[in-house]
């Protein structure tokens, strides 16, 4: 357990790296929800800029693939907040993300998280990254 545990403790640094990223995904998709729910405390209040880094973009859509549903709306919930959320899904990387987010969340969060992608509907309908996040959006059950 150590060396996950260091993996975890450096979970910024790696996630951010164009190699380093494999190591974290490798640990991510093993499934053990204690070290998935470390990862995504270690990196709790980074996943907007996580999101729209070209590596680490697809570790943030791995913790939402892999994580149990209270992590998976603990990310989500932080890129809702988050002022930057319209870069996010205009984001080259950002807005695999947001679609990742729309196939991972249900209820009430999923519903909350259409609301505010429609929200974007101006800015996002010609985008050619944004306007992907909004069909989905608009496609998703309700």
């Amino acid at each position: 357990m150590g060396l996950i545990t260091s993996i975890i403790s450096n979970a910024m640094l790696l996630a951010e790296d164009c190699y380093g990223n494999y190591v974290v995904q490798f640990i991510i998709k093993m499934k053990f929800p204690l070290v998935n729910e470390r990862m995504i405390a270690k990196l709790c209040g980074k996943f907007v800029r996580l999101s729209m880094n070209k590596h680490a973009s697809n570790v943030v859509e791995d913790l939402m693939r892999c994580s149990n549903q209270d992590d998976v709306n603990a990310i989500v919930e932080e890129l809702i907040r988050s002022t930057d959320f319209l870069n996010v899904i205009q984001d080259p990387y950002g807005n695999y993300v947001a679609q990742r987010a729309l196939k991972c969340t249900k209820g009430y969060l999923r519903r909350k998280l259409c609301f505010t992608i429609r929200s974007y509907h101006n800015e996002l309908q010609n985008h050619p990254h944004g306007k992907i996040v909004l069909d989905n959006a608009k496609s998703s059950k309700r």
